[in-house]
């Protein structure tokens, strides 16, 4: 419940971040590089307190749309993995983490937004 940062960095048979994530509620910063993690929970979502997500050099494809909910999220480092998504890369790069959580909500809802796709077409 106080803990604040978890590092658990190197441990290449660490493949799924299995964490208690109400537990974490004071979590700021958390470190998983160079593991075996082939995927992210979506828990990871839930940290509403995180700042900081250092994830290089691991095997996963994805970040959990949910960590849009992270709403003090200033970093993700994810150099060195197999992410695809090339929109989601560079607002990474470029540090901008509401850009990133606005990309996720409008793919999250099939690319349409809460009002319904914006104001093409409308007179």
């Amino acid at each position: 419940d106080q803990l604040v940062t978890l590092a658990v960095d190197a441990n290449p048979r660490l493949t799924t971040l299995a964490l208690d994530y109400d537990a974490l509620k004071r979590l700021v910063a958390l470190s998983a590089s160079a593991c075996g993690l082939a995927a992210l929970p979506p828990g990871l979502g839930s940290l509403a307190k995180l700042e900081t997500l250092a994830l290089s050099d691991n095997p996963f494809t994805e970040l959990p749309p949910t960590l849009a909910a992270c709403k003090k999220l200033k970093e993700i480092k994810v150099d060195r993995t197999a992410i695809a998504d090339n929109k989601v890369l560079g607002y990474i790069a470029k540090g901008e983490m509401k850009q990133l959580a606005k990309y996720w909500e409008k793919t999250a809802t099939g690319g349409k937004g809460a009002k319904g796709g914006g104001k093409k077409g409308k007179r």
